[in-house]
C-alpha cells in the first residue's frame, strides 16, 4: 500500500515540476523574442534603431528650442532697453511741459531727447542673433538643423497662443518657426513728432510717448508668452529624452536581470526535483511533500 502511495507522489510531484519548468521556458521564450536586441556574441545592444532615431529627433528639436529662447531674450533685452529710453524720454517731456520752464531749459532737454532717439535706433540695429537682425520687422526665424531631414516644410507662424505642444511637435516634425516682429525705430514708433523745445509741443509728445511705451509693453509681452511656451517645450522635450534614455536603458539592465532571476530560479527547481526523486526512493514522502511547498 505504502508503494503505491509514494509511486502517486513520485508521479505527482514530476508533474508539477513539469508544469513548472514548461511556464519558466515560456518566460525565458517570450523575453528572448521581446524588443531587446542581441547581437551574435550575445552582447546586448545599448540602444536600438529606434530609439537612437527618436533621441537624434529629440535632440535638435531641443537645440532649435534653446535657439529660439535665446533669440528671444536677446530681443526683449532689446525692447527692454527702448523701453527704459523712452520712459526718460516722456520724464523730459513732463519737464518741458512746464508752463514755466525757461525756453533754454527747454532747449537743453531738447538736445537730450534727440540724443535718446539715436540711442534707440542704435539699439534696434545692434539687436541681432547670428547676424540675423532681431528688431527690423523681418521677424525671428527658429529652424531645426539635422541631417535627419531632408527638406524644411514652409514656415510656420506662431504667436504667444500657440501652445508649448504643437511648438514641440513642430519643432520634432523639422518645421521652420517664424515668430512675426515689428520694426523698433525712431520712425516706426512716430518719435519723430517729439519735440520738447516748446510747452505745447511737449504736451503732444507726451501722447506720442505713451502710444510707443505702450506699443512696446505690447511687443515684450507677445514676446514673453512665446518665451514661456519655448521653454515648457524645450522642458517637454527634455522630459521625453530622460524618460526614453531611461526605458532604453532599463528595457536591458530589466531583461538581464529577469534572466538572472529565472537562472536561478530553474537551478533551484531542478534541485528541488532531485530531492524530490530521493525522497522517494529513500521512501520519505513526507520530505518529499514538504520540498514541493
Amino acid at each position: 500500500m505504502l508503494s503505491i502511495k509514494q509511486n502517486i507522489l513520485s508521479s505527482q510531484s514530476l508533474s508539477a515540476s513539469s508544469v513548472m519548468q514548461k511556464k519558466l521556458e515560456t518566460s525565458i521564450n517570450n523575453l528572448s523574442s521581446g524588443p531587446k536586441k542581441v547581437l551574435k556574441t550575445g552582447v546586448a545592444q545599448p540602444a536600438s534603431d529606434k530609439f537612437s532615431s527618436r533621441l537624434r529627433t529629440l535632440t535638435a528639436a531641443e537645440l532649435g528650442a534653446q535657439e529660439g529662447i535665446s533669440m528671444l531674450q536677446k530681443s526683449d533685452d532689446a525692447l527692454g532697453d527702448t523701453q527704459d529710453i523712452l520712459q526718460k524720454m516722456r520724464e523730459l517731456a513732463l519737464k518741458s511741459s512746464d508752463g514755466k520752464l525757461p525756453d533754454e531749459q527747454r532747449g537743453k532737454l531738447q538736445s537730450q531727447i534727440k540724443e535718446l532717439k539715436s540711442k534707440i535706433d542704435s539699439i534696434s540695429s545692434s539687436a541681432e542673433y547670428n547676424s540675423h537682425k532681431l528688431l527690423d520687422g523681418s521677424g525671428i526665424s527658429v529652424s531645426v538643423s539635422t541631417t535627419s531631414y531632408s527638406s524644411v516644410t514652409a514656415a510656420i507662424a506662431i504667436n504667444s497662443k500657440f501652445s508649448f505642444n504643437e511648438l514641440a511637435a513642430a519643432l520634432q516634425a523639422g518645421e521652420t518657426i517664424q515668430i512675426p516682429t515689428k520694426e523698433i525705430s525712431e520712425k516706426s514708433l512716430g518719435l519723430e513728432e517729439v519735440e520738447i523745445d516748446s510747452s505745447d509741443g511737449a504736451k503732444k509728445s507726451i501722447s506720442v510717448l505713451d502710444k510707443a511705451l505702450n506699443f512696446i509693453f505690447d511687443e515684450r509681452t507677445e514676446f514673453k508668452g512665446i518665451l514661456s511656451n519655448f521653454k515648457s517645450a524645450l522642458n517637454h522635450m527634455q522630459s521625453m529624452s530622460n524618460n526614453l534614455t531611461a526605458a532604453d536603458t532599463g528595457s536591458v539592465t530589466g531583461v538581464e536581470a529577469a534572466f538572472k532571476m529565472i537562472s536561478v530560479t530553474k537551478s533551484q527547481l531542478m534541485i528541488n526535483s532531485g530531492a524530490v526523486l530521493s525522497a522517494h526512493s529513500s521512501n520519505s514522502p513526507k520530505n518529499a511533500l514538504s520540498l514541493l511547498k
